[in-house]
């Protein structure tokens, strides 16, 4: 699933209705459970991102230092590798991949953390109505 299609979600999930608080609470589990394998999902693919990360940095670094099949026609020393490498744009690409992944997780635990206190919150939202004499 794509990051804007949860964040869609999260924009419908996270309301929750002050009139029907037993509802809510008993759909706390369901919400955990959810964005809980989004976030293992993302950890995953963060993962396999690291993986391609050094395993592009692997194959560059041999291009770039004459030991692959295709060597490259600029020779350099071994200290000027990860200047050569940081330009490349397969690099780049996976680098900026994997940065993207990684703010999807950040994202994503802290949705995980606001529904661990849903139930707080949902807790003082019915004591609120019944300290204003509001529906309980």
């Amino acid at each position: 699933m794509k990051f804007d299609e949860i964040r869609a979600q999260w924009d419908e999930d996270c309301v929750f209705d002050i009139y029907d608080i037993a509802n809510e609470i008993a759909r706390v589990p369901k919400l955990h459970s959810k964005y809980l394998d989004y976030l293992m999902v993302y950890r995953a693919k963060v993962k396999k991102l690291e993986q391609n990360l050094a395993v592009a940095k692997r194959d560059l670094t041999d291009h770039y230092m004459g030991r692959s099949d295709k060597p490259s026609p600029v020779r350099i020393i071994k200290q000027e590798a990860s200047t050569y490498i940081a330009a490349d744009a397969a690099y780049q690409e996976v680098e900026e991949k994997l940065e993207f992944a990684k703010q999807c997780v950040s994202w994503l635990e802290q949705v995980v953390d606001r529904i661990k206190f849903r139930s707080n919150d949902l807790r003082i939202a019915l004591d609120w109505q019944k300290f204003t004499g509001g529906p309980a």
